[in-house]
């Protein structure tokens, strides 16, 4: 069982905010390659395309775009994304320290070959200890053009 809700809400001729919030559901049967994941440009920032999987899954995000006006050549768009989720293969398993925070930017240009866009985000986690309160990840560098298929 999967459920989404992904609202694009037109704050102006130029910005747009995205909130999303995603659930899903698995049973014990389901095979590796067709479980929930992850991570990567769409999904999740500071994640590699596909990096978490699991049969339980809970993902929420909050999407800040805007238009560049006034570009040369092609229509431009910086996007801003703050990511919140966790994945889990048993039921009994899920706990809310598993919650992993992602965030990062991405530049966009809509081409005659398609959407290209150039990212960077990162992960991180809250840390129990007063001298580390924050926990970052490397960051990773995202890539994309055309359409995903």
């Amino acid at each position: 069982i999967h459920g989404a809700f992904e609202p694009v809400l037109a704050i102006s001729r130029l910005h747009t905010l995205s909130p999303k919030v995603a659930i899903g559901f698995a049973d014990l049967t389901v095979p590796r390659m067709e479980q929930f994941d992850l991570g990567g440009i769409e999904s999740f920032y500071g994640l590699n395309a596909y990096e978490l999987r699991g049969k339980q899954m809970v993902q929420g995000s909050l999407t800040y775009q805007v238009a560049i006006p006034a570009v040369p050549f092609f229509p431009t768009f910086f996007t801003v994304r703050y990511d919140l989720g966790a994945m889990w293969t048993e039921p009994e398993s899920i706990k809310f320290e598993a919650f992993i925070h992602g965030a990062g930017f991405q530049v966009g240009f809509k081409t005659p070959i398609g959407l290209v866009r150039f990212a960077v985000g990162e992960n991180f986690r809250f840390g129990q200890n007063v001298s580390h309160p924050l926990l970052l990840n490397n960051p990773v560098f995202y890539f994309s053009i055309g359409a995903n298929l």
